[in-house]
């Protein structure tokens, strides 16, 4: 599960396999946000001015350790790999979710954009034990929440890099080429 905070009907979530700048989105009744870890710098955001300002003294109260605990070089952070991308706005939840055959699924958006990825090999790490097993793999569900897909234990994709990907043919920071 991606969500690392809930308060005052908003949700702070991260996910794996996101693409850098590494961020938090955050979600409240409708309406969303990504945030820099290490300025703070809001991305994008369509929500009220009284939210962000709730969001932003969140982070500031949890900035020190995120930075800390999610730089790259510790090893852990969603965006290790450094993969900086251009922000597409608000991504749109994935709404439905089905399993052609294991490693990949059929994904739809709530804009209507739909496709088939193959995602197997993204799915690196512990907390992905479980999930990349074909037993594990068919258990993938939408997380309406967080507005992703997810496994039992906790594993997750990024709707971003997941609606890139759909939308466009090639994951975020990746070349036409590759």
């Amino acid at each position: 599960m991606p969500t690392i905070s809930r308060f005052f009907g908003i949700t702070i979530a991260m996910y794996f396999d996101d693409h850098g700048p590494p961020h938090f989105h955050v979600r409240a009744a409708g309406h969303g946000a990504k945030v820099r870890i290490d300025t703070l710098e809001v991305l994008v955001s369509d929500l009220s001015r009284r939210e962000l300002r709730f969001v932003l003294a969140w982070a500031e109260m949890h900035a020190a350790r995120a930075s800390r605990e999610l730089a790259p070089s510790a090893g852990r952070c969603h965006t290790a790999r450094n993969r900086a991308a251009e922000m597409i706005g608000l991504t749109p939840d994935i709404t439905q979710v089905s399993v052609p055959r294991h490693g990949a699924l059929r994904l739809t958006f709530a804009d209507g954009v739909a496709g088939d990825v193959y995602v197997l090999d993204r799915m690196r790490g512990p907390v992905f034990e479980y999930a990349v097993t074909p037993e594990g793999f068919a258990e993938v569900s939408v997380d309406a929440e967080s507005g992703t897909i997810c496994w039992p234990g906790g594993a997750d994709l990024a709707p971003d890099t997941l609606y890139e990907r759909v939308r466009t043919g090639i994951w975020p920071g990746q070349s036409q080429a590759a």
